[in-house]
């Protein structure tokens, strides 16, 4: 299993050898000695989580979330700031611009890596939530969720070019009104997958959708969707679903006969 990436910003080298040393078990840790390194780190290698301190040269760890919080390119990555003991200040300031959590000097490398999972695990859950609910109705976020906004206007501008075949990531960056990378690092950290891979997936569930209605046979549906070679829609179906769209209504009907003993009225072609 792929260990989450941390970026640790720290400049005093021997905490950051320490910290570095003590999390590397459970993650895959980068480092940076300033912010300014830290924040070109960000968005180069969009890390899952920073942890980073606040009393720095430069870029000091307030600025540099409050950089991380208002760019949409990094603005869905978590952040742990170290603070020393007499930094409630320093503590207001970095919750007031959207820091995530804090850790208190001298820290303790088990409460700080306790943190990190906590952070790293509700990621995953809204992650999730968003995977079981991006099927082609507005997605079910919470109304403070920092996400909505923008899943609900990605599964919108999906759902209006769906039939169309030449419909690329390019055109849906553009229509966002986000650049490649940000397009490409808000999507995957929402649903693990490539802008490619979720706009193809999207066709999918919108097919299975279409399937369920039975008001259109397999070739109409898969031109529907946007596929031009129906063997390569019934591969990638299967891919989505386990089953070939044909094995899929015969599955739906079953269930039906079993709900209500009803008739069969759809015929798919038997190549698919």
């Amino acid at each position: 299993m792929q260990k989450a990436s941390v970026l640790l910003i720290e400049d005093d080298y021997n905490l950051r050898e320490y910290l570095l040393y003590c999390l590397s078990e459970e993650f895959e840790v980068s480092e940076a000695s300033d912010g300014h390194e830290g924040w070109k780190k960000c968005l180069s290698d969009f890390p899952n989580l920073v942890v980073s301190d606040v009393r720095m040269p430069g870029i000091d760890g307030v600025e540099l979330c409050k950089k991380i919080k208002s760019d949409t390119r990094t603005k869905h990555i978590p952040v742990i700031l170290l603070t020393g003991l007499d930094g409630e200040e320093q503590q207001l300031l970095g919750l007031g611009v959207g820091a995530n959590d804090y850790v208190i000097k001298p820290v303790n490398s088990q409460i700080l890596a306790l943190k990190i999972k906590n952070l790293l695990l509700q990621q995953d859950v809204y992650k999730d939530a968003c995977q079981r609910h991006i099927s082609y109705s507005p997605l079910n976020a919470e109304p403070d969720s920092q996400y909505q906004e923008f899943v609900n206007e990605l599964l919108k501008t999906v759902e209006e070019n769906i039939s169309n075949y030449n419909f690329s990531v390019e055109e849906l960056s553009q229509k966002l009104f986000v650049s490649r990378t940000t397009l490409y690092s808000r999507i995957l950290a929402l649903t693990s997958k490539t802008p490619l891979d979720f706009i193809k997936s999207c066709r999918i569930k919108k097919a299975a959708q279409l399937l369920q209605k039975k008001t259109l046979n397999v070739s109409e549906i898969c031109y529907k969707v946007g596929f031009r070679n129906r063997k390569y829609f019934a591969k990638t179906f299967k891919e989505e679903y386990g089953v070939i769209p044909s094995k899929y209504i015969e599955s739906l009907e079953g269930s039906n006969r079993e709900n209500d003993g009803g008739s069969e009225t759809f015929k798919p072609e038997q190549d698919f």
